[in-house]
């Protein structure tokens, strides 16, 4: 190739590359390696091209067929390319290998390759160094590291970065949006709203000076609805987060995660109601399974075995949670959908056996496991066995209501020791609030006080309102307690804070007579009289009266040595031996007609005889006498012809 026609060629492709014309940016390329196929340049620029063209499979082919080239000068293009096709992993080994120092390029690309690795801790790292070494890019890499903020559920370091960059929350709608977020997750509902109605307002703006339609805006602004939808939701105004949800599904949106979240949550809303509905809704959400996180694929999973198990689809619902457990073996989450799947089938032991086990294999995410270990116990009625299952997680025993659960659990068996013992130690955990709500800790130092006075235990009350004392000297709650205490074993203290207790009012004007002439109050109907309940030693022992135990009446006719009839209580007409009777016999012929022997001139005697039935002649007198007695014909019940009465009708 001439010199000449080099310098028109690479003329034209700076002009095309200046005008951002990539399509006739690789013709002329294109053209110069008809000429020259081995120059770097021109194999450079047509990839770029290639890539900003949306063509990344032509540019993958293009970098395999220069490997020389890939290694040295094309490495960024092939972790990029990499990247688009969701090869994540090769990618990152690409960028690598690159040389040191890195570039921005290159190190902002490992930051996101890192995101979409769910390696946030790595991306965080990698943003910060990017923000302090190149500071002309922050207002870009701060919203991508507030993002990896709320990926890797950093609250604090994201609500840090919120508070030294308010100006951006109005300026930057993504900026503004991952904000929604941390508020989100803070559990700040009102302020992620205001940001999301920001960050919606900014948007729609931008969108709309690019030359956007209406519909392309709304598809834009789906994942800002959707998690305004969200905050809709968790603040109760499920109606309005309803809507939301059905109005982004119904404009199908480009964004399939987005989608899929909508149809999830709808899920949620209608809880155990619909669930025909919410199985087609999760079956559609999990078919989108490419487009999400690793952590929106475990929810989904769960709600779908969720709605298969209310549904009683046991075997369906058993096979999905093995499904999971391939990929999530150490969910907590699926041990007790396991659990609950047993319950329903009634087998209580095996739920508690799998229960136990994944406590024993897997004690770091045993929390909630432990905690319905302990709940099935207290069904069973086994306080013992709960405080086992309690017991067994020692950070429980700073929460609020496990404390209290156990100290009434250990109330309950009579193990005060115990008690007072997770009473004491849960207010040490709560020192800290000594300075920042002094009347809560206040509060709970006399509920732990109180509750030693009941239990008479007196030196241990006194020390527990003494601290009071030191916080409130003049607490009027405190003051009584501390002096019952000190009145069962150091009367004259007793004495010292009794003094420091107001004096009583005392009423000047008071009548004795008119007192002693006041009549006495009567109880109404509605009031209660509460009568002390007799101590032991005033009950008598009474001794149980034995319940005499009642004969068996048996029938009339009995006899043991008969099998009863087995069809003693079926109805007379259902019996196999059932005969029907008939009153009378029917007689044959027309309608009107007369028997034979009826009518007149009939003679007897000429009547056939039929076969087998012979007359037998009239017995003797000596037979008569010879023949057994028959037994006496029992009378016939017949009914009397009632008359109708006089006014009968």
């Amino acid at each position: 190739m001439s010199k000449q026609s080099a310098d028109s060629f690479y003329k034209e492709l700076d002009n095309f590359i200046q005008k951002q014309d990539y399509e006739n940016t690789i013709s002329v390329c294109d053209r110069i390696l008809q000429i020259a196929p081995d120059d770097p340049d021109a194999i450079h620029c047509k990839v770029v091209a290639l890539i900003h063209s949306s063509k990344i499979e032509d540019a993958m082919k293009l970098i395999k067929s220069e490997p020389e080239l890939a290694k040295e000068r094309l490495i960024f293009e092939k972790a990029y390319c990499l990247y688009r096709n969701k090869d994540f992993q090769e990618a990152l080994n690409v960028l690598k290998s690159h040389p040191t120092p890195k570039p921005t390029r290159v190190l902002q690309l490992e930051a996101q390759v890192y995101y979409r690795l769910e390696d946030y801790k790595k991306s965080v790292q990698v943003y910060e160094d990017l923000i302090s070494e190149h500071k002309e890019m922050a207002n870009e890499l701060k919203t991508n590291l507030l993002a990896a903020y709320v990926s890797g559920d950093m609250i604090r370091e994201g609500n840090a970065l919120i508070s030294s960059n308010k100006p951006s929350l109005t300026e930057n709608f993504e900026f503004s949006y991952n904000a929604a977020c941390i508020e989100i997750d803070s559990g700040d509902y009102s302020s992620a709203e205001k940001h999301l109605n920001t960050a919606e307002k900014i948007c729609r703006a931008s969108l709309a000076e690019e030359g956007l339609t209406e519909e392309q805006i709304q598809d834009e602004l789906s994942i800002i609805t959707a998690q305004k939808a969200f905050v809709y939701q968790k603040q109760g105004r499920t109606n309005e987060a309803t809507e939301i949800y059905n109005s982004i599904l119904k404009a199908k949106p480009s964004d399939e995660s987005v989608a899929a979240v909508s149809l999830n949550n709808i899920v949620t809303l209608n809880k155990e109601h619909d669930l025909f509905d919410s199985a087609k809704k999760m079956k559609q959400a999990a078919s989108m399974e490419s487009k999400l996180t690793s952590n929106h694929k475990k929810v989904i999973g769960f709600n779908n075995c969720l709605v298969l198990l209310h549904m009683n689809k046991g075997e369906q619902c058993r096979e999905h949670i093995a499904a999971l457990q391939q990929v999530f073996p150490d969910s907590d989450r699926l041990a007790l959908i396991s659990a609950a799947l047993l319950m329903k089938q009634n087998k209580l032991p095996q739920s508690e056996e799998l229960l136990k086990n994944f406590a024993e294999q897997h004690p770091e995410s045993s929390l909630r496991v432990q905690l319905s270990i302990a709940q099935l116990h207290l069904q069973k009625g086994n306080p013992k066995a709960a405080i086992a299952a309690l017991e067994a997680v020692p950070q429980l025993r700073t929460k609020p209501g496990v404390a209290a659960t156990l100290v009434s659990l250990y109330e309950q068996v009579n193990d005060i020791d115990n008690a007072v013992k997770v009473y004491d130690e849960y207010c040490a955990t709560q020192e800290g609030l000594k300075d920042k709500e002094e009347d809560r800790f206040v509060k709970l130092l006399k509920e732990n006080a109180n509750f030693k006075l009941k239990h008479r235990r007196y030196r241990e009350a006194a020390a527990t309102f003494e601290k009071v004392i030191k916080i409130n000297g003049t607490d009027l709650e405190a003051l009584p307690g501390l002096v019952m205490a000190y009145s069962q074993f150091d009367p004259k203290l007793a004495e010292k804070y009794d003094a420091k207790l107001p004096p009583l009012a005392e009423e000047d004007n008071i009548d004795a007579e008119a007192l002693e002439n006041l009549a006495a109050p009567r109880i109404g109907k509605s009031e209660v009289v509460v009568v002390p309940e007799p101590t032991k030693e005033e009950v008598a022992p009474q001794k149980e009266k034995k319940k005499k135990k009642k004969k068996k009446k048996l029938p009339k006719y009995f006899n043991p040595n008969i099998p009863p009839d087995p069809e003693r209580w079926v109805p007379l007409k259902q019996r196999s031996t059932y005969k029907r009777r008939r009153k009378g016999k029917m007689e044959k012929g027309a309608q009107g007609s007369v028997p034979v022997d009826r009518r007149p001139g009939y003679d007897k005697s000429s009547a056939p005889v039929k076969e087998g039935k012979q007359e037998t002649p009239p017995a003797s007198a000596s037979q008569n006498l010879q023949s057994p007695k028959t037994e006496p014909q029992k009378p016939q019940n017949k009914p009397a012809n009632k008359k109708k009465g006089k006014y009968r009708r």
